[in-house]
């Protein structure tokens, strides 16, 4: 293999962690960022990806071989790592079809319950121990007769391997297959959005457009799994074909596609532009939960309008404003789900938020009805 191919899988390789290293601090540092448990999961998923490749570089030339327990330690986490990715990523996008396909229920109030709570957890944890599951069966393969013998630096030098086709063959359909689930969760999601646009028709057309823009990044991702399913498809044609190998060069370009889907959210970025002044939030909700959302809502509950109005007609208004309070409520929590999946932005200044607590609504009616 060319020393030019090596120097370019070795820079893919560091620049995908680098990337997503640049994502992952200020995220976890930054009080100002929010994401779900999936997607800190996800991406700490592709970071393990990119270290996996990233363990001989220094080691790729030369006559002689790499030392026995570097090449047996990427050996146990090169054919797990890409099971890790994947499943993360689909589990990922579980947590977001979940959410967009409850826009279209009434009943909001479920996106808090201790079950979707368990729920939201399991699929930041079932990525993480199918890669334990892997790393056992490789471990098993390799233990098993004298296959430690099979250990070696691969052919193209990118990194090492087993001489054995088994280990491969169960992660790339692993990966197919998750692969295939997400273009399938992602057409599913197009047309759940689609059947149900009626419910975004009030929103502004400046709101619309940031729903819009959050579906072309999951797009964008779900390239990536299409890319990545043709790359499973390689992996398994390279079997048979050792001229093939070169293409898996590839293979450290997907983080880099999936951290700049990811990381160039607004709250991120402006992270990074410390010398800049962050745009002022004063909303309730966006002030106290990171200021991010899919949706806007605007309800103006004002005093004067309640204390115009005649006893009984009062009496009802707060009633009605008091349903609806609760209902809007049930959104907030919802949205703020929404919030933390997608990582999305909206510019406060066109946003008005205004919502009286029930208590101040009863201190109104009571007043009234006196």
């Amino acid at each position: 293999m060319s020393h030019g191919l090596i120097l370019f899988f070795d820079a893919t390789v560091l620049l995908g962690a680098f990337l997503i290293i640049c994502i992952l601090v200020p995220a976890i540092l930054s009080t100002s960022i929010h994401r779900s448990i999936g997607w800190y999961s996800m991406m700490a998923a592709w970071l393990m990806y990119s270290s996996s490749y990233a363990l001989l570089i220094g080691l790729q030339e030369g006559e002689e071989e790499p030392p026995r327990g570097i090449c047996l330690a990427q050996t146990l986490f090169i054919y797990p790592a890409p099971v890790l990715a994947a499943s993360a990523t689909l589990c990922y996008y579980v947590e977001f079809y979940s959410i967009v396909s409850g826009l279209k229920c009434p009943d909001l109030a479920y996106a808090h319950s201790p079950s979707a709570a368990t729920r939201r957890i399991s699929l930041a944890v079932i990525p993480w121990i199918l890669w334990l599951l892997t790393i056992c069966e490789v471990s098993l393969v390799i233990l098993s007769g004298d296959n430690v013998s099979l250990l070696e630096r691969a052919e193209h030098r990118f990194y090492c391997h087993l001489r054995l086709d088994a280990p491969w063959i169960v992660s790339a359909v692993l990966d197919f297959l998750m692969a295939l689930a997400i273009i399938i969760l992602q057409v599913k999601t197009g047309l759940s959005m689609y059947r149900h646009w009626h419910l975004f028709k009030r929103l502004t057309q400046t709101d619309r457009e940031v729903l819009v823009t959050i579906y072309i990044r999951f797009i964008y991702c779900t390239v990536a799994g299409v890319f990545t399913s043709i790359l499973c498809a390689v992996a398994l044609a390279a079997l048979a074909s050792p001229k093939m190998d070169c293409l898996q060069v590839l293979y450290p370009v997907l983080p880099i596609m999936f951290a700049l889907s990811f990381g160039t959210q607004k709250d991120l970025r402006q992270t990074w532009l410390f010398w800049r002044k962050p745009e002022p939030y004063t909303s309730i909700v966006f002030h106290h939960h990171t200021l991010s959302t899919t949706q806007n809502l605007s309800v103006q509950v004002q005093h004067e309008d309640l204390s115009d109005s005649s006893g009984s007609e009062s009496q009802k208004h707060g009633d009605d404003l008091e349903s609806e309070f609760s209902s809007m409520s049930s959104k907030v929590d919802f949205l703020q789900d929404v919030r933390l999946v997608v990582g999305a932005k909206v510019d406060i200044s066109r946003v008005e938020l205004q919502l009286m607590s029930i208590n101040q609504i009863s201190v109104v009616k009571e007043a009234n009805s006196k």
